[in-house]
């Protein structure tokens, strides 16, 4: 937990050795970890946050994406729940490169979006058969050692199921680095706390006919409530 922002479920570093030697820590006492690079990051207004030249030569959408996600964690942001801070950023980046590329007349690069979503709709789609797996196998009244072959088991069968997805996709390359290392459950909670919440997002963006200043008041209204009674009203929004 960390002062202004409360608890969240990742850990940030500025120095990569500092995070690989906790990462350590804890895989040593048995748990899953995952260490992943970020391209940027927000402080939530407190000061002027940086954009890398790192990502200079990013697609424009890309950027601009990047740009109303951490604008929208200014915006909005509730202290220990980074489940939906991160789906509310994440609905905002997605709609307002949208947006912003139909207000552009950019035809090509909005065919170039929309198939970068199609792409990660596939991507997610396939984390959570692999989740939904992995919930089954831990289900089961077995013995730790079955529970463990059998995660095993699942997380091999993802790697040969993003065999024929690359293969449908035309060999597209952009998901080989996620999967070219070996991958564990903190690898899919990091994907979930971005991603998990976000049909529920979407069905209020829906119910607002598509008028961002409502959804913007709805997630406000959300923020407000306690921690449990927003994960309810969730959870009613979620298919």
């Amino acid at each position: 937990c960390y002062p202004v922002v409360g608890c969240a479920s990742y850990r940030g570093y500025f120095d990569e050795a500092d995070a690989r030697a906790f990462a350590a820590e804890l895989a040593a006492s048995g748990w899953d970890v995952a260490v992943e690079p970020v391209p940027t990051y927000s402080t939530l207004g407190w000061f002027d946050d940086p954009l890398p030249s790192t990502v200079a030569a990013w697609p424009l959408s890309q950027i601009a994406g990047l740009v109303f996600h951490e604008l929208a964690h200014e915006s909005l942001y509730v202290a220990g729940d980074s489940a939906f801070n991160e789906a509310y950023a994440t609905l905002v980046e997605q709609e307002g490169v949208r947006r912003w590329l139909a207000q552009r007349g950019d035809t090509a690069e909005q065919m170039r979006q929309h198939q970068r979503e199609q792409r990660q709709r596939d991507f997610l789609a396939l984390l959570r058969t692999t989740r939904q797996s992995l919930a089954d196998v831990f289900a089961e009244p077995r013995s730790r050692e079955w529970k463990l072959a059998s995660k095993a088991e699942v997380f091999a069968g993802l790697q040969d199921s993003y065999r024929e997805l690359k293969r449908q996709w035309g060999d597209y390359t952009g998901y080989d680095r996620w999967f070219g290392r070996p991958l564990n459950n903190a690898h899919l909670a990091g994907v979930s706390t971005y991603h998990g919440l976000m049909p529920a997002m979407r069905k209020l963006l829906a119910q607002a006919d598509g008028d961002l200043a409502a959804f913007h008041a709805s997630c406000h209204e959300l923020a407000s409530l306690p921690k449990d009674e927003r994960d309810r009203r969730l959870a009613g929004l979620l298919p």
